[in-house]
């Protein structure tokens, strides 16, 4: 193997000795390596080599220092098999594992463990695991503020009367909890907390002119102000033009004598507060001249006044955000606030020892323990200054050299700790901190880049003491991905906007040699298959869907009934997939560098070699995954999300919640709901409204109670039959009828309480049993004991997916057996603990799936990709807003300028910002959009090959104006103000990307995703047409005979003709195979028959009706056959009608399921009025929501809708549709005074989804018979006799004479139960014709003849009266019998 060759840069890294050095390493610079060549060079050198346990190296994770380890062993060991006499390398293998490579944590917990003695810490202490530390805080809060409470101090009540919510403290705990983790990055937090006292100690205009937030804001002013100048200038100069403006000229000048009096007073000086505020105040903009300029071009004069306006918007912004009061009222602000803000000081004084006593109390520590243990046996104070201590002096002797990776992650903290062991401190400099400011993107951790940006600022390129090295070759990319890179960035990366100037010292240079892609330029099929880097914009503007020519219009509208339940995420996500599926095409794909040794081909791409990356994960990477999924694209999500959403972990979770309380109506009734007891939403009512005085006020624990007592006292007066139930009957027994011959001995017997109290009994049989249990058994023994007993874990194995589903209740145990081993105990500390993760939003994700390894589409976040590299790599959500939630609190916490909070008047009920909290808040958000900056500049840089970029937007035209506005020429960096209003990473790569040739800008609509849905849809249209068997045995039928003539002529004829009766070799295989060839399944015209249709001639239902537990109840008993074979003929002879085992009764609807408003994206909205269906399903949502015990809502339809409108259950533009005179009509009928009886005694039930199975004999298949011949003429064209034939046998209702089951499902509008039976409500919103309600009924009557089967089949009840209410004639019209 040839000896790496090091660029002259890492050289000098690799050689420098004896100095502190600095070596800012661009992404793909091969630091690491260039790290392990200076380690073995420091070991191995001839003059005057060392032992590797003489080096501290300090990584930033546990995964990397396991790297470093390897990398330098197997380093060592070639060294070793080149000198296998060297007696030096041979000891330094021994070393190597006790040598000291490992992160600031480890090496902190090292030194504890070695001096604990220096600061009185007891050595057993253990290390507390997050959610038990989360708990411990949320224990020690609680406390504090309960005795806060209890004392009643007068500044304390104020306090939280201002800050604090009205039903809850959480407000003020999160507060506490922030200042907390602010004052821990520092290394004396008491005193951090003590700086931040002195911040509202300021009593005089001078006071605060002297604090560090106010220089840091006038500042600012004076920055901003300089590019308002400069804008101004821009737009003088274009008056200049020739066909500029003139007359604009006077105005402009005026504007620029104004903002020059804000820039320098008349002393020279800058501006003070007071005199910034007097000036602002006092503004007034001269009137653009209306005077005609024969020249001027209104191009020109349109490019003025937008320059004018951003000026005046400039000025306004500044005044508004910061000069909105004088000095006297600010004063006065500061005044009022400095009470509270003391309180909450205290509070989180109080709040630090309290935890720290409470953790010493438990033997606990946390990682910032770690640290702030570590730093006070390392240093001291002396005279307020700090020096090291005796132990620091030690271990600076042991280390000849301190090695620092990722150095632009650390805080003060780690600085001071690891500089108290070097020799600085005595003039001879050695450490060695490797890193890159532009990917620091952990400042949420408490990381302080302005560390590295001091000492790269100090710090000499050349020789000396305190040194410099700048790595800017990046051997991990193409050129073309770099170029493209340097390009964005070098016009979006300021000193003021991401920490550091992005010149050409700091840009990426190529230093790895790829293959070149040979590209046919004039062949269209290569299209975006070079290494370009690419900006697809997703223009979701309204349109109307452009179809294509040859496009089946009824395959268009199915097409476009998907596309309208997509939402932006869904869209995009397709858009990603429609790319990917272009790279790894087979022929015209993307093709990747694949290394074998020092040899590299190019090789097409494959799924693995491709990335998506994205901001955040939760809620994109589900619908990510699930979108290429569906579009046949494996996908593999390393995501911590999901795992406590899963079916089967939140069931557990709520059986053990109700073993810890039973009087929890929420969790108590999931529980009876779910196959565990398995009771249907109808007997559930009946627990609540079951006859007996004082039932209704009863708690779901205590009817329930009731019921299962009720039921024994009625089974003691009845023969029961001798229980001989095999186990899995009482898993399958949750889905079935009561059987009909144990009802005809009962039928004295409540139907409901017998069903009910049958299945009540055997729950509590359970449930009590394992509630005596829970006193004294470790919470994952109680798991495994509710699976012994109830055999759930079996039956989430038979459900689709259930080897996950059975590895997440395996994971669920072992968290819970690792909780077992914190310092909390018990099933009611462990719901405690599961309830703080869900708050926190703390996940662990769902066990199972693809792996990184195989060959999958790769989807994870921007922070974890940090270190990664990859052939392709695709940037998703650059339309994704940034969170600035930390900026719109009450309260905005900064680590440098403190709080600063609202001032708020309770008593008056007021509230304004002080001038600290804008100062804070400003600050705030421009340090996110640094961060921000710097996570887009690591996502980029991960690309090795191809690098693409995409996001949506509501209107790409607007997009583009913005970034043609934004844009600056050349290499100019955008304006500061442009980059500060930046709202996603389009706002940063869009202007400096638009006029850019090394970037390819594209625009994308759903159009374009519908033509590639049609081409998949007309290649498998295709591939059936290729493998219809009639058209192959045509074709075969012409060869064969082809042949046989051919065979005929050559060799029958000169044999002369075989006898009668005979048949030549070939002749009998040919008939068989022609015969297996032609074969029809007898049955077919029934296999065309669905398995499921709707009421409504294949509506889309409104909302997605639940058929798992039908799905799941065949898999139960599939799964359980295997063990117990009677199991099939038991249930054959018990329940012989197969209806009965897919019959359910409606699922309660949840509240969250009622909030729920399908989302259709704009593009796919009309601007015009609703269409019948829309108008029909808005007001179907307002009469599903509306409060019919309310009176007033009805008087006040207009504003019970807005309130809709508001909360986002209805579209705003939609109200304009309604006919309010109509529906308040309904209020007036006595239909609604019906139904608001039934309303108040609790029998109304609307919106009610169901699933029934009829036979198919006693369906009328007209519609069904039309789909076959549709289909059969499609698929037989080509075959005319057949399809005559076959179309002529279509079947008639009558020719299906089994038992057949078709599901049939829909939505009932509104029931209700009067004395003498149910009334069947229909809405309906269609115009109607001169025939009026005889077309109606016309249209309508099959569909409500199938609602009322479904309520009759259901509940065991008749429909007495059925009832269709027609807004448009403003009646009620009866359906008769």
């Amino acid at each position: 193997m040839a000896k790496t060759s090091w660029t002259p840069g890492q050289q000098k890294v690799i050689d420098t000795r004896d100095c502190n050095l600095l070596v800012s390493a661009a992404a793909g610079s091969g630091k690491t390596a260039v790290l392990v060549e200076r380690i073995i060079n420091r070991i191995t050198s001839e003059n005057s080599p060392i032992n590797i346990d003489q080096l501290l190296i300090v990584t930033f994770t546990k995964a990397a220092a396991g790297e470093m380890r390897e990398r330098i062993g197997a380093a060592i060991e070639k060294k070793v098999l080149e000198q296998p006499d060297n007696v030096h390398l041979q000891k330094q293998l021994t070393l190597l594992y006790s040598a000291q490579i490992t992160t600031i944590d480890s090496f902190c917990l090292s030194v504890i463990r070695n001096h604990f003695h220096t600061i009185d810490l007891d050595p057993s202490f253990r290390i507390a695991e997050e959610a038990e530390l989360m708990l411990l805080k949320s224990d020690v809060l609680a406390t504090l503020l309960e005795e806060k409470y209890e004392e009643g101090a007068e500044d304390f009540l104020e306090f939280v009367e201002c800050y604090s919510a009205s039903k809850s403290d959480e407000p003020i705990e999160n507060f506490i909890l922030k200042l907390y983790q602010f004052s821990q990055s520092y290394p004396y937090p008491h005193e951090w907390l003590e700086e931040r006292e002195k911040d509202f100690l300021v009593e005089t205009a001078e006071d605060i002119n002297q604090t560090s937030w106010m220089k840091q804001l006038l500042q600012y002013v004076k920055a901003i102000l300089r590019e308002a100048s400069d804008l101004c200038a821009k737009a003088i100069e274009i008056t200049n033009y020739p066909d500029g403006p003139k007359p604009y000229l006077d105005a402009l000048l005026s504007d620029q004598e104004i903002i020059e009096r804000l820039l320098n007073s008349d002393a020279g000086s800058q501006h003070s507060y007071e005199e910034y505020q007097d000036a602002f105040s006092n503004i007034t903009f001269a009137r653009l001249s209306t005077k005609k300029w024969p020249d001027a071009t209104e191009e020109r004069k349109e490019e003025v006044k937008a320059i004018r306006q951003m000026v005046k918007k400039i000025l306004s912004d500044l005044s508004d955000d910061f000069f909105f009061q004088p000095m006297e009222d600010m004063l006065t602000d500061m005044r009022k606030v400095r009470r509270p803000m003391l309180v909450l000081l205290s509070l989180t004084h109080d709040f630090l020892e309290r935890l720290d006593a409470s953790k010493e109390e438990n033997n606990l520590v946390d990682f910032s323990d770690i640290e702030h243990f570590a730093l006070n046996i390392l240093v001291t104070k002396e005279d307020g200054n700090l020096v090291p201590t005796k132990v620091a002096t030690e271990m600076s002797e042991q280390f000849v050299e301190i090695m620092i990776d990722e150095y632009q992650d650390s805080n003060y903290v780690q600085e001071y700790i690891l500089s108290s062991i070097s020799k600085v401190t005595r003039g001879c400099p050695n450490v060695f901190m490797v890193g890159d400011v532009k990917q620091s993107i952990y400042k949420f951790r408490m990381a302080r880049p302005e560390l590295f940006m001091e000492k790269y600022e100090q710090y000499s390129t050349e020789e000396g003491l305190y040194r410099r090295i700048d790595l800017s070759k990046n051997f991990r990319s193409r050129a073309e991905v770099l170029d493209s890179i340097n390009g964005v960035f070098e016009k979006i990366m300021t000193k003021a906007m991401g920490g550091i100037e992005y010149t050409k010292e700091v840009s990426l240079y190529p230093g790895a040699q790829f293959p070149e892609i040979g590209m046919d330029l004039d062949n269209t099929s290569f299209l975006f298959s070079d290494t370009k880097t690419e900006l697809i914009i997703l223009d979701l503007k309204e349109e109307e869907a452009s179809i294509p020519d040859s496009m089946d219009r009824l395959d268009v509208m199915a097409l476009e009934e998907d596309a309208i339940e997509l939402s932006k995420r869904e869209l995009e996500a397709k858009a990603v997939a429609m790319r990917i599926k272009q790279l790894v095409h087979g022929e015209r794909g993307f093709s990747v560098t694949k290394r074998n040794g020092e040899e590299q081909d190019l090789k097409r791409c494959q799924y693995r070699d491709i990335v998506i990356l994205l901001r955040t994960m939760s809620g994109w990477s589900e619908t990510f995954t699930e979108i290429l999924k569906q579009e046949g694209i494996p996908a593999y999500s390393d995501t911590q999300t999901g795992y406590f959403q899963t079916l089967e972990v939140k069931t557990v979770l709520n059986y053990l919640r109700i073993l810890d309380n039973p009087r929890q109506d929420a969790p108590l009734t999931a529980i009876l709901y779910s196959p565990i007891v398995g009771l249907s939403a109808e007997q559930l009512s009946f627990l609540r409204v079951k006859p007996g005085k004082g039932a209704e006020k009863l708690s779901i624990y205590d009817a329930a109670r009731e019921c299962a007592l009720n039921y024994l006292e009625i089974q003691d007066e009845v023969t029961q039959p001798e229980e001989t139930q095999p186990v899995y009957d009482s898993i399958i027994q949750a889905d079935l009828m009561y059987e009909k011959s144990s009802a005809e001995k009962t039928v004295s017997m409540d139907k409901n309480l017998i069903e009910t109290g049958e299945k009540l009994k055997r729950f509590f049989a359970t449930y009590d049993k394992l509630r005596e249990k829970a006193i004294y058994l470790p919470v994952h023994e109680i798991i495994l004991e509710f699976f012994k007993e109830t055999g759930y874990d079996l039956f989430v194995y038979a459900m689709p997916g259930g080897e996950q589903r059975r590895n997440n209740l395996n994971l669920l145990v072992q968290h819970a057996l690792s909780f077992e081993e914190s310092s909390y105990h018990g099933l009611f500390q462990f719901i405690r603990y599961i309830e703080r993760l869900l708050k926190f939003e703390i996940d662990y994700g769902e066990a199972g799936g693809l792996s990184e390894n195989d060959n999958a589409v790769r989807i994870m976040s921007i922070h974890k990709s940090k270190g990664l590299e990859f052939p392709v790599v695709i940037l998703a959500g650059m339309g994704k807003q940034f969170n600035t939630m930390d900026a719109r609190e009450k309260i905005v916490l900064h680590a440098d300028y403190g709080i600063g909070p609202e001032c708020i008047d309770y008593q008056l009920r007021t509230k304004c910002p002080t001038l600290l909290k804008q100062v804070i808040k400003k600050n705030i958000v421009l340090d996110n959009l640094g961060e921000e900056l710097r996570v887009l500049y690591v996502a980029l840089t991960r690309a090795k090959e191809k690098l693409i970029m995409i996001g949506s937007a509501n209107d790409a035209n607007d997009v583009f104006d913005k970034w043609r506005q934004d844009s600056t020429p050349g290499v100019t960096p955008l304006r500061f103000q442009t980059l500060a209003m930046a709202k996603d990473y389009f706002s940063f790569v869009g202007p400096a990307a638009l006029y850019d040739s090394r970037i390819r800008v594209i625009t994308l609509t759903p159009n374009d995703l519908l033509e590639d849905e049609y081409e998949k849809q007309t290649d498998i249209k295709n591939k059936q047409e290729e493998l219809n068997p009639y058209n192959f045995l045509q074709s075969f039928e012409e060869e064969s005979d082809e042949q046989s003539d051919e065979e005929r002529s050559d060799e029958e004829r000169s044999d002369g003709e075989q006898s009668d009766g005979e048949q030549s070799d070939g002749e009998q295989p040919r008939k068989d195979l022609l015969t297996k060839l032609s074969f029809r399944y007898p049955y077919e015209h029934e296999a065309m028959l669905p398995i499921k249709t709707t009421v409504s001639e294949l509506k889309k239902l409104s909302q997605q009706v639940d058929e798992e537990l039908t799905e799941t109840f065949t898999q139960v008993k599939d799964e359980l056959t295997k063990t117990w074979p009677q199991v099939d003929e038991e249930l054959t002879e018990k329940y012989p009608q197969v209806e009965e085992l897919i019959e359910t009764s409606p699922p309660v609807k949840e509240e969250s399921q009622m909030l729920i408003e399908p989302t259709i994206p704009k593009f796919l909205k009309e601007e015009k009025e609703l269409r019948g269906t829309e108008r029909g399903n808005l007001y179907h949502k307002i009469l599903e929501l509306i409060d019919f015990s309310d009176n007033k809502t009805k008087l006040n339809l207009r504003e019970f809708v807005s309130q809709l409108a508001n909360r986002g259950l209805i579209q705003e533009e939609s109200i304009s549709s309604i006919n309010f005179e109509r529906l308040s009509r309904f209020f007036e009928s006595e239909l609604y005074q019906r139904i608001q009886i039934a309303y108040q005694k609790g029998y109304l039930y609307r919106e009610q989804p169901f699933v029934i199975g009829i036979p198919v004999r006693e369906i009328s298949t007209q519609k069904f018979v039309r789909t076959t011949q549709a289909q059969a003429s499609s698929i037989l064209s080509k075959n005319e006799d057949f399809s005559h034939a076959n179309l002529c046998s279509c079947p008639n209702s009558q020719d299906y004479e089994n038992d057949d089951l078709v599901l049939i499902q829909g939505i009932i509008d509104v029931y209700f139960e009067e004395e003498d039976g149910i009334v069947l409500v229909d809405y309906k919103t269609d115009a109607v014709g001169e025939l009026g309600e005889e077309e109606l009924i016309r249209r309508y009557q099959e569909q409500i003849r199938y609602y009322e089967r479904a309520l009759n089949q259901l509940l065991d009840k008749t429909v007495k009266e059925k009832i269709i209410y027609s807004f448009s004639l403003g009646k009620e019209i009866r359906i008769k019998s």
